[in-house]
């Protein structure tokens, strides 16, 4: 959070916030497969562990695989869409991803929600209900960011003879 913040303050410090240089927009895309990549590479992990056949060979390294290959899909995502539309994307597929989880749950271990509601077996019905609950979490994540207004204008250029703050210098009274 602390880069989003970052960036958020250094948009706001450039000449033309709607047209950054190219190192201000690669941190920015850098941010966005950083924080809602890796929920998107988390989901990826959790999706393999459950699809992956259990006899297959090196499968715990092909979860792992898995995970690095839905981070680098998620930050060559954000390099080629706009920003604002790449956190927003993001956030709705993660949050796809993690309200669809526990079908391939039941399907593989036939410990689905339900079930495992009406035996009493909390820890299997707790992890579908996290993961229903981080899926409403990322649902949110992605309505806010979307709906998001940003008060951003350029920043004022230094004019030689011209106060940086206004048309007239203040006096040292004002001060």
């Amino acid at each position: 959070t602390g880069l989003v913040l970052w960036t958020v303050k250094g948009r706001a410090k450039l000449p033309d916030p709607d047209k950054p240089h190219l190192g201000f927009r690669l941190v920015e895309r850098l941010n966005i497969a950083s924080i809602a990549g890796l929920s998107i590479a988390m989901a990826a992990f959790l999706w393999g562990n459950r699809l992956l056949p259990g006899g297959m060979a090196q499968r715990g390294e092909w979860e792992i695989h898995l995970f690095f290959i839905a981070w680098a899909g998620a930050l060559l995502h954000a390099l080629v869409r706009p920003a604002r539309r790449a956190w927003v994307e993001q956030w709705w597929f993660v949050a796809v991803l993690l309200a669809l989880l526990p079908l391939p749950n039941a399907a593989t271990t036939g410990r689905g929600l339900f079930t495992s509601l009406a035996a009493g077996d909390w820890v299997f019905a707790g992890i579908d209900l996290t993961l229903l609950a981080l899926a409403g979490l990322h649902a949110l994540l992605a309505v806010r960011t979307a709906r998001h207004q940003s008060r951003l204008r350029p920043a004022k250029r230094w004019v030689p003879g011209r106060h940086p703050v206004g048309d007239a210098p203040r006096s040292r009274v004002d001060v």
